[in-house]
């Protein structure tokens, strides 16, 4: 069972308006903001959490996919599930996790699945975390070659949380990513195949705080930070680049729990992403890219209001600013440099809303209108990342 300090503190985080534990979708319902809500769910990203969230099971059913003006598309993607156990009655041997998922909605197949171990001492919790994630982007038709490849990302993550008083706890996590590339191309003038093993060359760190200032009011901070280096495919030359990437996220939240059946959440998000791409063969050699920044900001409004027993019900508003600058460099000849430059800025305003019943010990999550948990600028291709997708979810989860 959680200590008094977490009792007090997941009180006024997951709710006294909603049940004991939350999962994504009651996350994204309050307009996405998966490091500033405590969850069951963040252990995937903050595992000393996983102590605290013992013998559970969760399914997500999966993300429907609908067009930006409502039209559903049929597209069901983004399946998965987890267990949670503590592997004996006094926790000396720790809590144990596995979860598992399918893709997003996309066109390459793929998947990933991410085992998580930790253990109490004391006022420490100290968990350690694997995540293996494979997909292809492989593609031909009739009259075009082969082309395309498999991509393996392996996770190693070290993850710490830590009761500092009564009233303040943190969590913190590190990781180092291997990348695995297999691209070919068959036919054509420039038939090409290539294995990239990679390295342990990409890492990152990140740590968050959560404080009660009074009864009714909870603090929550948050800084992140990862280095991406590895091989991509780049969609301008339909290439292996060499990518080099520093992605910052800041953020804060209050929690204001005027009763114990609502809560209002307001935060602030900052995202950065600084790259780097240069061509890695031959043929392609006077291409390269000079450098992107892509940054955006979010500001949210939420409420939660458990109205029945059996019911809690949740909205979202936001505004976010995104901006994209980008410059590719082509050289064509010793006196001739040709260089494309863009730049985009989009501002949003969407609503999201969500549904939770409870019924003992188990639970569904509904969420609407919300974005893919992987958004614009977190992936490598700028504004096509998640643009013209909502999703509708649904997550059932079981306590015992």
């Amino acid at each position: 069972m959680p200590r008094p300090t977490r009792l007090l503190l997941a009180a006024a985080c997951l709710l006294l308006a909603g049940p004991a534990l939350a999962s994504a979708d009651r996350v994204r319902a309050l307009g996405g903001v998966p490091d500033l809500v405590e969850d069951d769910s963040g252990v995937l990203r903050w595992y000393g959490a996983v102590v605290d969230y013992p013998d559970l099971g969760v399914l997500h059913l999966g993300d429907w996919a609908h067009r930006r003006n409502g039209a559903a598309r049929g597209d069901l993607a983004g399946r998965g599930g987890g267990v949670h156990v503590q592997l004996d009655p006094d926790g000396r041997w720790g809590t144990a996790a596995l979860h598992f998922g399918e893709d997003l909605p996309a066109p390459d197949p793929g998947g990933w699945i991410q085992a998580v171990w930790g253990r109490r001492f004391g006022s420490l919790s100290l968990a350690l975390a694997f995540r293996a994630t494979s997909w292809s982007d492989a593609s031909s038709t009739p009259t075009a070659a082969l082309d395309g490849g498999s991509r393996f990302l392996h996770l190693l993550g070290l993850g710490a949380r830590w009761d500092l008083t009564d009233r303040t706890y943190v969590d913190l996590a590190a990781d180092a990513q291997e990348s695995e590339v297999d691209f070919y191309r068959r036919g054509g003038s420039v038939p090409l195949a290539e294995e990239d093993l990679g390295g342990w060359d990409s890492f990152g760190v990140r740590g968050r705080v959560f404080h009660e200032l009074s009864d009714n009011l909870v603090w929550v901070g948050r800084l992140a930070w990862f280095r991406d280096t590895r091989p991509i495919t780049d969609p301008v030359i339909d290439d292996l680049v060499d990518f080099d990437a520093d992605h910052f996220r800041g953020g804060f939240a209050c929690h204001l729990l005027p009763d114990p059946d609502n809560l209002v959440i307001i935060s602030g998000d900052y995202r950065r992403l600084e790259d780097t791409r240069r061509a890695r063969h031959p043929f392609d050699a006077a291409w390269e890219r000079g450098w992107r920044l892509w940054w955006r900001i979010d500001a949210r409004v939420a409420v939660e209001s458990r109205v029945l027993p059996w019911l809690t019900l949740r909205a979202a508003a936001s505004y976010r600013r995104h901006v994209d600058e980008q410059q590719y460099k082509y050289e064509w000849a010793t006196d001739y440099t040709e260089i494309a430059y863009r730049y985009q800025v989009r501002v949003d305003t969407p609503v999201t809303v969500g549904a939770g019943l409870h019924l003992g010990q188990f639970d569904c999550d509904v969420v609407v209108n919300a974005t893919a948990p992987f958004e614009v600028g977190e992936g490598t291709d700028g504004f096509l990342d998640g643009e013209s997708t909502n999703l509708t979810g649904v997550t059932l989860r079981y306590a015992w």
